[in-house]
């Protein structure tokens, strides 16, 4: 259940949980529905107890907040403006320590953990992105990106078992998805892109292609993926290979005749590459699938029909 109280940092939630635990969250961190939300993000409220002058490595920001560790390692939240960020000198800069000085550290990971950067690179991806775990594999985490490819909420991946979440891959194409998936998480060398058929909450049927990389979460070996719908793609090279396809038979289909053709002067017939004699009709039909039609030409019309061929050129 959430509750937007008042508070002096906007972008915190007042959460509580059906179990009894209530306090406050970063709304970035949400999923919302209304007066219910899920978390997208693993989250510790814990607040940090630092003395004056202190150093701090900032792991995140969000509305007023740090998320900072302490040399001792210990972590929690601490308010932004009780936080001064250490300027990056030139030295810092060039240095060869083989370790960011703290300043250079507090600066880039809060920018990495900053609510913008964290939508920019995560919920509005054009790809969808999704982190799974374990085998038989399970599905962490997804962004809004993964749940429009494949019609499924980020709820309903987490609340699934194997069997149902297998039923994502075309069943033609889970051996290889999921053989490819072990290979990867086990450390091995299988190619990082892959192409596979996706079936949709409805049914459909999308092609896909997915990046994936082997990642340690919390000392997990887990498998981050980048999915991108093809099926465009896919339908325009079927297309493209139909017409090729199309292209060869049509100019297989279609022969010529080259070389000198043999034809006896009397009767006209053709003699084959068999040594046969054909008529030239028969044989231009079996060469080029050309029919013939027959007539007479004029002079042909006097020869065999003098009275006619006299009789029509007195009439014209």
């Amino acid at each position: 259940m959430l509750e937007d109280r008042e508070t002096r940092w906007p972008g915190w939630v007042w959460g509580m949980h059906p179990g009894g635990r209530s306090g406050w969250v970063p709304d970035v961190y949400l999923r919302r529905d209304g007066d219910r939300g899920m978390l997208v993000r693993d989250y510790d409220a814990t607040e940090l107890t630092v003395e004056v002058g202190e150093e701090l490595t900032a792991l995140a920001e969000h509305s007023g907040w740090f998320r900072c560790r302490t040399d001792t390692g210990s972590l929690g939240w601490v308010p932004a403006e009780n936080v001064e960020l250490l300027p990056v000198t030139a030295e810092a800069e060039h240095s060869s320590h083989p370790h960011p000085l703290p300043g250079q550290r507090q600066l880039k990971e809060a920018l990495l953990g900053s609510d913008d950067v964290y939508r920019a690179l995560v919920e509005e991806a054009v790809q969808g992105l999704f982190i799974s775990q374990g085998l038989p594999p399970r599905i962490v985490f997804a962004n809004e990106t993964f749940e429009r490819i494949t019609g499924y909420t980020f709820a309903e991946l987490r609340r699934m078992d194997f069997t149902e979440a297998a039923k994502i891959v075309h069943p033609e194409d889970q051996e290889i998805a999921f053989g490819h998936y072990q290979q990867r998480l086990a450390g091995g060398s299988a190619p990082q892109r892959l192409e596979y058929r996706a079936v949709r909450k409805n049914g459909q049927v999308r092609w896909v292609e997915e990046l994936v990389t082997r990642i340690v979460i919390q000392g997990e070996p887990s498998i981050m993926a980048a999915l991108r719908d093809i099926t465009d793609q896919k339908r325009a090279e079927a297309e493209r290979e139909k017409l090729i396809t199309d292209l060869k038979r049509a100019l297989a289909e279609v022969r010529t005749l080259r070389g000198i053709l043999p034809i006896c002067g009397h009767c006209k017939k053709v003699r084959d590459d068999q040594g046969y004699w054909k008529q030239v009709e028969l044989y231009l039909l079996e060469q080029t699938g050309t029919e013939v039609s027959h007539s007479l030409c004029p002079d042909c019309v006097v020869e065999l029909y003098p009275d006619y061929a006299e009789r029509a050129s007195r009439d014209s």
